[in-house]
Protein backbone atom coordinates (compact mmCIF):
# COMPACT_ATOMS: atom_id res chain seq x y z
CA UNK A 1 0.00 0.00 0.00
CA UNK A 2 3.02 2.85 1.15
CA UNK A 3 4.53 2.01 -2.12
CA UNK A 4 1.27 2.26 -4.16
CA UNK A 5 0.70 5.47 -2.53
CA UNK A 6 4.08 6.60 -3.43
CA UNK A 7 3.48 6.04 -7.12
CA UNK A 8 0.32 7.99 -7.50
CA UNK A 9 1.25 10.90 -5.89
CA UNK A 10 4.38 10.88 -8.07
CA UNK A 11 2.15 10.54 -10.76
CA UNK A 12 0.17 13.35 -9.81
CA UNK A 13 3.02 16.01 -9.00
CA UNK A 14 4.59 14.92 -12.49
CA UNK A 15 1.58 15.27 -14.31
CA UNK A 16 0.26 18.56 -12.17
CA UNK A 17 3.65 20.27 -12.81
CA UNK A 18 3.43 19.70 -16.50
CA UNK A 19 -0.13 20.83 -17.41
CA UNK A 20 0.08 23.84 -15.23
CA UNK A 21 2.72 25.30 -16.69
CA UNK A 22 1.42 24.67 -19.89
CA UNK A 23 -1.43 26.57 -18.69
CA UNK A 24 0.33 29.36 -17.22
CA UNK A 25 2.66 29.60 -20.17
CA UNK A 26 -0.91 29.33 -23.00
CA UNK A 27 -0.78 32.86 -23.95
CA UNK A 28 2.58 32.92 -25.27
CA UNK A 29 3.24 30.00 -27.31
CA UNK A 30 1.62 31.37 -30.44
CA UNK A 31 3.91 32.23 -33.13
CA UNK A 32 7.10 30.05 -31.57
CA UNK A 33 8.50 27.54 -34.07
CA UNK A 34 8.78 24.19 -32.63
CA UNK A 35 12.98 23.62 -32.78
CA UNK A 36 13.85 20.04 -34.81
CA UNK A 37 17.17 18.25 -35.69
CA UNK A 38 19.31 16.43 -33.55
CA UNK A 39 20.54 17.63 -30.29
CA UNK A 40 22.76 16.76 -26.85
CA UNK A 41 22.52 16.96 -23.49
CA UNK A 42 24.30 16.76 -20.21
CA UNK A 43 22.73 16.93 -16.74
CA UNK A 44 23.69 16.93 -12.95
CA UNK A 45 22.25 16.38 -9.57
CA UNK A 46 20.84 14.81 -6.80
CA UNK A 47 18.36 11.23 -6.34
CA UNK A 48 17.32 9.15 -3.87
CA UNK A 49 17.72 5.20 -4.27
CA UNK A 50 16.14 2.37 -3.34
CA UNK A 51 17.45 -1.29 -3.82
CA UNK A 52 13.89 -2.50 -2.83
CA UNK A 53 13.59 -4.77 -6.35
CA UNK A 54 17.20 -5.78 -7.18
CA UNK A 55 18.79 -8.91 -6.46
CA UNK A 56 21.97 -8.38 -4.70
CA UNK A 57 24.44 -10.72 -4.52
CA UNK A 58 28.55 -10.81 -5.30
CA UNK A 59 30.22 -11.26 -8.63
CA UNK A 60 31.30 -15.21 -8.63
CA UNK A 61 34.47 -15.77 -8.03
CA UNK A 62 35.74 -17.85 -10.70
CA UNK A 63 33.79 -21.20 -11.22
CA UNK A 64 32.15 -20.38 -7.24
CA UNK A 65 29.02 -18.94 -6.66
CA UNK A 66 29.14 -16.70 -3.64
CA UNK A 67 26.89 -17.77 -1.05
CA UNK A 68 26.41 -14.33 -0.14
CA UNK A 69 23.13 -12.82 -0.82
CA UNK A 70 21.41 -9.17 0.85
CA UNK A 71 17.77 -8.35 0.99
CA UNK A 72 17.94 -5.59 -0.54
CA UNK A 73 14.05 -5.21 1.26
CA UNK A 74 15.81 -4.53 4.66
CA UNK A 75 18.20 -1.97 3.31
CA UNK A 76 16.83 1.94 3.62
CA UNK A 77 17.31 3.99 1.25
CA UNK A 78 19.89 6.08 0.22
CA UNK A 79 21.06 9.29 -1.25
CA UNK A 80 23.49 10.20 -4.49
CA UNK A 81 24.91 12.92 -6.43
CA UNK A 82 23.80 11.97 -10.35
CA UNK A 83 25.77 13.23 -13.82
CA UNK A 84 25.78 12.28 -17.53
CA UNK A 85 24.33 13.28 -20.80
CA UNK A 86 22.67 11.78 -23.62
CA UNK A 87 21.02 13.06 -27.14
CA UNK A 88 17.85 12.61 -29.52
CA UNK A 89 16.21 13.99 -32.57
CA UNK A 90 13.24 16.28 -31.82
CA UNK A 91 10.32 15.99 -34.75
CA UNK A 92 8.29 19.20 -33.77
CA UNK A 93 6.50 18.80 -30.49
CA UNK A 94 7.78 15.27 -30.47
CA UNK A 95 11.27 13.82 -29.22
CA UNK A 96 13.43 10.97 -28.94
CA UNK A 97 16.21 10.04 -27.53
CA UNK A 98 18.59 8.14 -25.02
CA UNK A 99 20.54 8.95 -21.57
CA UNK A 100 23.60 7.55 -19.91
CA UNK A 101 24.37 8.34 -16.31
CA UNK A 102 26.33 7.44 -13.25
CA UNK A 103 25.41 7.73 -9.60
CA UNK A 104 27.65 7.74 -6.04
CA UNK A 105 26.49 8.58 -2.70
CA UNK A 106 25.84 6.73 0.66
CA UNK A 107 23.10 6.11 3.77
CA UNK A 108 21.96 2.62 2.05
CA UNK A 109 22.31 0.55 5.19
CA UNK A 110 21.20 -2.50 6.44
CA UNK A 111 21.07 -5.51 9.16
CA UNK A 112 23.76 -7.99 9.52
CA UNK A 113 24.37 -11.11 6.68
CA UNK A 114 25.99 -14.22 7.13
CA UNK A 115 29.54 -14.71 4.86
CA UNK A 116 30.65 -17.74 5.45
CA UNK A 117 31.88 -17.96 8.43
CA UNK A 118 32.08 -14.09 9.39
CA UNK A 119 28.89 -11.87 9.49
CA UNK A 120 28.73 -7.99 7.11
CA UNK A 121 26.60 -5.55 6.59
CA UNK A 122 26.21 -2.68 3.99
CA UNK A 123 28.16 0.00 4.79
CA UNK A 124 26.25 2.80 3.11
CA UNK A 125 28.34 3.05 0.07
CA UNK A 126 26.05 2.86 -3.01
CA UNK A 127 27.22 3.32 -6.36
CA UNK A 128 25.16 2.71 -10.05
CA UNK A 129 25.14 3.31 -13.63
CA UNK A 130 22.13 3.44 -15.70
CA UNK A 131 21.21 4.04 -19.60
CA UNK A 132 17.49 4.69 -20.99
CA UNK A 133 15.62 5.81 -23.85
CA UNK A 134 12.36 8.03 -23.28
CA UNK A 135 9.67 9.21 -26.09
CA UNK A 136 8.01 12.94 -24.78
CA UNK A 137 6.28 16.00 -26.02
CA UNK A 138 7.28 19.40 -25.59
CA UNK A 139 5.48 22.64 -25.54
CA UNK A 140 6.96 25.81 -26.77
CA UNK A 141 6.56 29.30 -25.02
CA UNK A 142 8.09 32.23 -25.44
CA UNK A 143 9.34 32.20 -22.02
CA UNK A 144 9.88 28.57 -21.49
CA UNK A 145 9.78 25.09 -22.75
CA UNK A 146 7.98 22.28 -21.28
CA UNK A 147 8.52 18.66 -21.37
CA UNK A 148 6.93 15.07 -20.05
CA UNK A 149 8.78 12.21 -21.03
CA UNK A 150 8.00 8.77 -20.84
CA UNK A 151 11.57 6.77 -19.83
CA UNK A 152 12.52 2.96 -19.71
CA UNK A 153 15.97 1.96 -19.23
CA UNK A 154 18.42 -0.39 -17.32
CA UNK A 155 20.19 0.34 -14.03
CA UNK A 156 23.37 -1.46 -13.16
CA UNK A 157 23.38 -0.73 -8.53
CA UNK A 158 26.28 -1.94 -6.06
CA UNK A 159 26.31 -1.37 -2.44
CA UNK A 160 29.88 -1.63 -0.63
CA UNK A 161 29.73 -4.00 2.54
CA UNK A 162 31.59 -4.03 5.96
CA UNK A 163 32.67 -6.13 8.78
CA UNK A 164 32.06 -4.14 11.81
CA UNK A 165 34.39 -3.64 14.32
CA UNK A 166 36.95 -5.34 11.55
CA UNK A 167 38.63 -2.32 9.56
CA UNK A 168 40.84 -4.29 8.10
CA UNK A 169 38.64 -6.88 6.48
CA UNK A 170 37.97 -6.44 2.48
CA UNK A 171 34.15 -7.76 2.11
CA UNK A 172 33.24 -8.34 -1.95
CA UNK A 173 30.76 -5.68 -2.90
CA UNK A 174 27.10 -6.85 -3.99
CA UNK A 175 25.23 -5.64 -6.99
CA UNK A 176 22.61 -6.35 -9.19
CA UNK A 177 20.52 -4.76 -12.02
CA UNK A 178 16.84 -4.10 -13.11
CA UNK A 179 14.64 -2.37 -15.60
CA UNK A 180 12.81 1.17 -14.71
CA UNK A 181 10.29 2.71 -16.02
CA UNK A 182 8.43 6.21 -15.42
CA UNK A 183 7.52 9.62 -16.42
CA UNK A 184 10.08 12.91 -16.03
CA UNK A 185 8.64 16.25 -15.70
CA UNK A 186 10.85 19.11 -16.95
CA UNK A 187 10.96 22.81 -17.86
CA UNK A 188 13.53 24.90 -19.65
CA UNK A 189 13.24 28.21 -18.13
CA UNK A 190 16.69 29.60 -19.22
CA UNK A 191 17.17 29.81 -23.45
CA UNK A 192 19.65 31.18 -25.76
CA UNK A 193 20.76 31.07 -29.07
CA UNK A 194 23.08 28.08 -28.75
CA UNK A 195 20.93 26.19 -26.16
CA UNK A 196 19.27 26.27 -23.02
CA UNK A 197 19.39 25.32 -19.40
CA UNK A 198 16.38 23.36 -17.20
CA UNK A 199 15.27 21.66 -14.42
CA UNK A 200 13.80 17.75 -14.65
CA UNK A 201 12.06 15.68 -12.20
CA UNK A 202 11.64 12.09 -12.74
CA UNK A 203 10.34 9.00 -11.29
CA UNK A 204 10.58 5.34 -11.09
CA UNK A 205 7.10 3.52 -11.13
CA UNK A 206 8.53 0.28 -10.31
CA UNK A 207 10.29 1.43 -7.30
CA UNK A 208 8.78 4.64 -6.02
CA UNK A 209 10.80 5.40 -3.70
CA UNK A 210 13.24 6.49 -6.18
CA UNK A 211 13.39 10.00 -7.74
CA UNK A 212 15.84 12.24 -9.34
CA UNK A 213 16.13 15.93 -9.43
CA UNK A 214 18.88 17.51 -11.95
CA UNK A 215 19.53 20.55 -13.92
CA UNK A 216 19.88 19.62 -17.55
CA UNK A 217 21.76 22.05 -20.58
CA UNK A 218 20.88 21.07 -24.12
CA UNK A 219 21.79 22.60 -27.30
CA UNK A 220 18.24 22.87 -28.56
Amino acid sequence: MPHRFCLLLSITILVSIFFFAHRANAQDTRGVDEPSGLYGEGFAGVRTISVDNIGLKPAAAGDLPSRMHVDARAVSPGFAGVFGGGGGYAIGPLVLGVDLGLGIGGGARGPLRPAGDIDVKPSGFVAFIWADAYVGLKLEGRRARYRLDAVLGEELAGLGMERPGYPDTRVTAVNGTRWTFGPRARVDFLRTEIGSLGVALGSDVRSPMNATLMFVVTSM
